[in-house]
Parts: C-alpha cells; structure tokens; sequence
C-alpha cells in the first residue's frame, strides 16, 4: 500500500476534535473528503487503559472542564459500533479509514473495519497491541516520537514489514518551529528503508508542507470538522478543512519540483 504511493498521502486526524458530539465525526469526513485527504482517522480507547487516574489535564489543552485526563478521555470517547458505521461512511464517501487502537483488545474485531491501523508514539514499545495488529494482517503505520533508533528498529521486529510505514514525530504539543527536526525524516527513510512521513503537531500547514522535501510521502495532521469549529482541546495544532485543501493544493503543485 505505501510502497506504491506515488505522491504523499495526507491523513486527517480528528481525534478529539469531534468534542464528544459524534455528528462532528461525519461531518468531519464529508470535509476530509472534500478537502483532498486520502484518509480519515480517528481514536478508539478504553479511558481506563489510557490514562492514571490521578493524572492531570495536560496543560497545553484548552476549553478543558475536568481535572484529570482520564475523566475528559471519559467524555470523548467513541464506541466500537459507531466506529464500524463510521468506516461503512467513509467507505461510501471514498476515503480511507484508520484507527489508533488503545489498547490492543480492539484490534481483532476492528480490523475488517479499517484500511489500517495506526500505532502511537506511546505504544511503540507496546508489544501485545504490535503482535496484534501483525497478526491481523492489516498495514500499519507507526509514530516514532520519544524514541530512540533502538527502540525503533524492536518495534519493526515485531511488525510485519513489508506492511508498515513509519512517521517522524515531535512528541510536544503544539510542537516549536526549532523543535520540528525534519531531517530525521531523511535519517529513518536511510537507516530503515521503509516508507517514511510525519506526524505534524504544529501549528499550521507550513512544517507538513516542507516535510515533502525531506522525503515524507504520508503526512499526518490534526483536523477540525470544520472551518467554524472551536473550543476543542487540540485546536492550537489542527487544521481547517480550508487549510487542509490549502496543503493538499501547494503539495499538487510543488512535490513535482522534487524529482
């Protein structure tokens, strides 16, 4: 699947950005679609799995109403029925569908509901969901933030593959322009010859477009259903579905100036 792509392949990720209102979703698909995404992504958690009870809001989350994380992922959480006619939707609409899998019992069930699976930073070096989702047979596309090239190269061991790609990604939300580093994007492509993009939590488009020139052929950005939507923890670091159409645009025009 990433082997043969020819121009890179935005996803867009919704994660929490459809604020618990679960009509956001589908609309947050119909604008993916219109804006020239590839593929739509979204979350499907157990709160209970994710996160310490006594663990605190993050800080960088705004408009946030609860005091710890594990009570706002609580509020947020999508479950696997409306993730199954969420993949039938997009399905129909023509764009692909993704899933991070928190944690791995989801996998097997979900796993004819998906196009692939993506694996997050945090879950590098969780091997029951890596087994998982290799036995599954399906693609998998694996964050590599607060990694090192070790704990890389052990992940990859466990995966298949010859369906996997990899993404550069700055753990650091929303990620400083002098932090973004996108000439590891170089460095993974050569040292694990397998194909290589970029999770981007920066503010804007600007470090998802650049990042073609280093080699990404799969961007990942967070995305907003729409260019009205506010009020949604992760909106310092998403995109409008106007900015969206804006990136896939520039990176028609320029990724042929690469060669």
């Amino acid at each position: 699947m990433f082997r043969k792509l020819k121009k890179p392949y935005i996803i867009a990720e919704v994660g929490s950005n459809h604020n618990g209102n679960f009509k956001n979703c589908y609309k947050a698909i119909d604008s993916a679609k219109k804006s020239g995404a590839d593929c739509i992504k979204f979350q499907l958690y157990d709160e209970n799995y994710l996160a310490h009870p006594k663990l605190k809001t993050l800080n960088y989350i705004k408009n946030n109403s609860f005091k710890y994380q594990r009570d706002r992922f609580k509020s947020l959480k999508l479950n696997i029925d409306l993730v199954k006619k969420l993949f039938i939707y997009s399905k129909k609409k023509k764009i692909d569908f993704c899933i991070t899998s928190f944690p791995e019992n989801f996998v097997d069930e979900l796993k004819n509901y998906v196009t692939f699976f993506k694996i997050a930073s945090g879950d590098l070096n969780y091997y029951p969901l890596l087994d998982k989702i290799k036995k599954s047979g399906k693609y998998a596309v694996l964050s590599t933030g607060m990694s090192s090239y070790e704990d890389i190269a052990n992940a990859i061991k466990k995966l298949n593959k010859k369906k996997l790609a990899l993404l550069h990604c700055i753990a650091s939300y929303p990620t400083p322009q002098n932090s973004l580093n996108l000439d590891n994007i170089r460095h993974l492509k050569k040292e694990f010859k397998l194909p290589t993009g970029f999770s981007d939590h920066s503010e804007g488009i600007e470090a998802s477009f650049f990042s073609i020139f280093f080699g990404s052929i799969i961007i990942e950005k967070h995305f907003l259903p729409s260019d009205k939507t506010s009020r949604v923890a992760d909106q310092l670091l998403s995109i409008t579905p106007t900015q969206m159409k804006n990136l896939k645009n520039r990176i028609d025009k320029y990724f042929c100036f690469i060669g």
